[in-house]
């Protein structure tokens, strides 16, 4: 069993180091050496890798050893090393059809080798240096049969998953993680680029196998398994019935190498051996060895063909050929602190830089960008932008490398300006300010009356002017340049002061507020003149009046609205439909304020006489109850009172009966106010004539008690002497 997974272990480890770069997002770049490798003790086991053309580095000329792999570029990683084709539906919550990364997680959920959690896989979660120790495991690459007493060496063995702890003991006893590990595992951190390259390469440096008398040795190479009769063999002849192709390159330049790997499915087929063809796409050409190493030979596109000999199935992949590029020139230049730029004199290959008086130019750092692909360097110094530090007090030679490999100079030349350029930026202040709040227009007919304007030709001048002497300010030397500068400035200046105009266009925002308020002032009285219409004739003429002016003031809205839609009219215009629009509305005031009082009038009339009208009805059914109920002998009795104030309540019914007849809408104030003061008087006369008969009433009871009083002592006094007769 231990041979089967060294076995394994073997095929993985020579695939790893093809594929290791196309998992991992670097760019490709020529081999260097790396600033951030220096003092690195894994540093000749990086750059032998990189001489190799396993793993590179980043244009910044750092090689990055810290950095992290995703769990999803781990996963793209093994399923090319183990040439693990075959999927399984998943439901992962945080994987969608479009990653790129799909295809390889549903490889590894079907190979077992990831599981996820909680329905997610966490693709872009780093993996750990303990998860990638299992991972191995799962596949078969570790040996986890032994047991775990090596971890008790670790001060931080409680910080150990016990799920990782067979594959982390296999990889102690490998000391595979020998240099990164010594009291603590730290199982939780995660794998590194460096750790990577070192713990792979500790493996096939480890490692010299025999696969049934057949040596296999260090580099990329090609092994082929001599088959042997066995007599547990269930099937003597299993044919391949897929091939998947996989390059450690898929892009490559002319020249240059891309090591193929062919994995065969079944597993156990009985021949897996595999020929190479090349196939030309698109222009491309390049050669094939036995071992799949494929040789770029012309820029295009070529198809690799690996053929199994036994059953003729193929499989392929495609691989793009590219040519270095030769372009190597600076494209722009400056120094960082104090800001300035540099002027390229690409015939001369000269870079001519002015930085203001009094810089030290013995430590400036520059600020450049230089061809695609190439790299800039100070004799042995490699340069970074806005980074490395120089000396400037003499011309400086900048060399440019192609990505391949031929060069250029840029000789660079500091000056420090004798100049005092800072009156240039008091001169662009005072252009900026003369610029500002004026806007740009053909003729002035869409700027308002109330702002300024020029043509945009005058402003771009004027643009012009500002930008050239922010550039100039740049490489003037002394004050005499400064004071050109300034005058060219200062003219362009007074031309676009000449220029500025006033807006045509008239502002109409205080006609449009004013139409506004006037617009609901309208909409009010116009309603309580629709509401007053039944009472037009009661408000004698009032309401007439009151309507047309109204009406006036709707049309003076109408004009109003009118030159507001109206694009060619002037301020003045628009200035007196205001002053006109503002008189309506003063005119509307004073009408309102006499219909209002006019209607006020009727309104208290109608209320005083409604009162009255309810009082006297009051009175009248009291009164004529009260003389009603009279019989005829006490209307005798009372005689010349009741025979008064009887026909004085048929008097009072008559008047008031005359009142409500009287008492119509269209009456006006004065007419209702006469008809009032008529009821009141017919009031005022029986209210004195109740006074009298109430008094009379009043008489006549007293002396019928009287009256019966003295009938009843009498009665009694009889009846006393009568008593006193018997006795």
């Amino acid at each position: 069993m231990i041979k089967n997974k060294r076995q394994k272990l073997l095929a993985f480890l020579l695939t790893i180091v093809f594929v290791i770069t196309s998992v991992i997002p670097i760019p490709i770049m020529a081999a260097t050496r790396f600033s951030d490798l220096d003092g690195n003790p894994y540093k000749v086991v990086a750059e032998e890798w990189i001489d190799k053309g396993y793993i590179k580095g980043y244009p910044d000329n750092t090689f990055k050893p810290n950095n992290s792999i995703t769990r999803a570029e781990f996963m793209s990683l093994v399923n090319k090393a183990m040439g693990l084709d075959g999927i399984k539906e998943i439901s992962f919550s945080d994987v969608l059809e479009e990653n790129w990364f799909y295809k390889d997680v549903q490889k590894a959920y079907n190979h077992g080798y990831m599981n996820g959690t909680d329905n997610m896989i966490l693709p872009d979660k780093y993996i750990s240096r303990q998860e990638f120790a299992v991972v191995l495991a799962r596949l078969g690459i570790l040996d986890t049969t032994e047991d775990n007493v090596i971890l008790n060496e670790l001060i931080d063995i409680e910080q150990i998953s016990t799920w990782s702890r067979g594959a982390i003991s296999a990889t102690l006893r490998q000391n595979l993680f020998e240099g990164f590990v010594k009291d603590e595992f730290k199982a939780t951190e995660n794998v590194s680029r460096i750790e990577v390259v070192v713990v792979l390469n500790k493996l096939i440096e480890s490692l010299l196998v025999k696969i049934d008398d057949e040596e296999v040795a260090q580099g990329p190479i090609t092994v082929t398994k001599k088959s042997s009769s066995s007599s547990h063999r269930r099937n003597s002849n299993i044919q391949v019935t897929n091939i998947a192709v996989t390059n450690s390159a898929s892009t490559v330049f002319v020249s240059g190498t891309s090591q193929m790997s062919a994995a065969v499915a079944p597993t156990n087929a009985t021949n897996k051996d595999v020929t190479w063809s090349v196939v030309t796409l698109n222009n491309g050409t390049a050669t094939i060895d036995v071992n799949g190493l494929l040789t770029a030979t012309g820029v295009g596109t070529v198809t690799v063909k690996a053929t199994n000999t036994a059953s003729g199935v193929t499989g392929t992949t495609v691989v793009t050929i590219i040519q270095k590029s030769s372009e190597k020139a600076i494209t722009s230049f400056g120094i960082k602190t104090p800001a300035a730029v540099g002027v390229i004199n690409e015939t001369e290959k000269t870079i001519r830089v002015v930085v203001p008086r009094g810089t030290n130019s013995s430590e400036l750092v520059a600020t450049f960008t230089s061809s695609a692909a190439s790299t800039v360097a100070i004799g042995e110094t490699s340069q970074v932008s806005e980074t490395t530090v120089n000396n400037f007090k003499d011309p400086v030679d900048y060399i440019v490398t192609a990505q391949d490999y031929t060069t250029q100079k840029y000789t660079v030349t500091v000056i420090v300006s004798s100049a005092n350029t800072g009156i240039i930026d008091w001169a662009i202040n005072k252009a900026n300010e003369v610029k500002k709040d004026i806007l740009i227009s053909v003729d002035g007919k869409d700027v308002l009356t109330t702002r300024k304007w020029v043509t945009q030709e005058v402003n771009d001048a004027l643009e012009l002017a500002i930008s050239e002497a922010l550039a100039t300010k740049s490489t003037v030397e002394n004050d005499e340049e400064v004071w050109a500068v300034m005058r060219k400035l200062g003219e362009s200046r007074e031309i676009y002061v000449r220029h500025i105009n006033i807006g045509k266009k008239a502002d109409k925002s205080w006609l449009i507020k004013a139409i506004a308020a006037a617009t609901v002032i309208f909409t009010e009285e116009a309603r309580r003149v629709l509401d007053a219409s039944n009472d037009k004739t009661a408000l004698n003429g009032a309401w007439v009046a009151y309507d047309e002016e109204v009406k006036e003031y709707a049309q003076a809205i109408e004009v109003a609205e009118g030159i507001n839609n109206n694009e060619s009219v002037n301020q003045n215009t628009v200035y007196k439909a205001i002053g006109d629009l503002v008189r309506a509305t003063n005119r509307l005031g004073y009408a309102k304020g006499l219909f209002d009082t006019t209607l006020d009038t009727l309104d208290t009339a109608r209320t005083n006489i409604e009162t009255v009208i309810a009082n006297a009805t009051t009175l009248k059914t009291d009164e004529v109850a009260k003389v009603g109920g009279v019989d005829k002998k006490e209307q005798r009795d009372l005689a010349g009172a009741w025979e008064i104030y009887n026909p004085l309540v048929s008097e009072y019914v008559i008047a008031l009966d005359k009142a409500i007849k009287d008492y119509t809408p269209e009456k006006k104030a004065e007419q209702i106010n006469e008809i009032r003061v008529e009821l009141e008087s017919a009031m005022s006369t029986l209210n004195t004539a109740k006074g009298i008969y109430d008094q009379a009433v009043e008489t006549l009871k007293s002396a019928r008690e009287n009256l019966e009083n003295v009938i009843d002592n009498a009665s009694t006094a009889q009846k006393a002497a009568a008593n006193i007769i018997e006795m």
